[in-house]
């Protein structure tokens, strides 16, 4: 048994792609971040960042977090971190698990929207700064002592001007 989330919400995340970003020249494999163009006169540098299509995963979130997410979506500079939670399920069922056994929602994936359970948008948040996932981390290994498997993932995003 691995329970299962409760108020849930639908996240859509934007994953970054390495490989196109690498092959568009825009990506620095010594320090694992997206490259800027050098600023001119009339730009202050764009990204190069690729990303892999949307990825819609249902998530929980305490009230403080939908707090701060609602101060992020309206262009506030929300300065504390946003927990998010999935289930591991989840990610197994729409193939977001690599074969290692490791989610594929790592850090750097950029938080586009939150949706409500029945596809509604609630809230939707601006490329810049952006609210990136930081860490990506297990937080529980489900109720079945005889067969233990992942069954939690939390999510720790942050707004920041970064690099993608």
């Amino acid at each position: 048994m691995r329970g299962r989330l409760i108020q849930k919400f639908i996240l859509s995340v934007s994953r970054l792609d390495t490989k196109e970003t690498s092959e568009a020249d825009g990506y620095d494999d010594d320090y694992r971040e997206v490259l800027r163009t050098p600023a001119t006169d009339e730009s202050i540098g764009d990204s190069k960042r690729k990303d892999h299509d949307l990825d819609k995963i249902p998530c929980q979130l305490r009230q403080r977090d939908m707090n701060g997410l609602y101060m992020v979506a309206g262009g506030d500079d929300f300065r504390d971190i946003i927990r998010i939670t999935l289930h591991y399920r989840d990610l197994e069922n729409q193939g977001l698990v690599a074969d290692d056994g490791f989610p594929l929602i790592t850090k750097g994936a950029r938080i586009v929207a939150l949706h409500s359970k029945d596809g509604r948008l609630a809230l939707s948040f601006p490329a810049s700064p952006g609210l990136y996932i930081t860490k990506v981390e297990p937080r529980g290994w489900g109720i079945d002592v005889a067969k233990p498997r992942l069954n939690l993932i939390r999510l720790e995003c942050e707004t920041r001007q970064g690099a993608g």
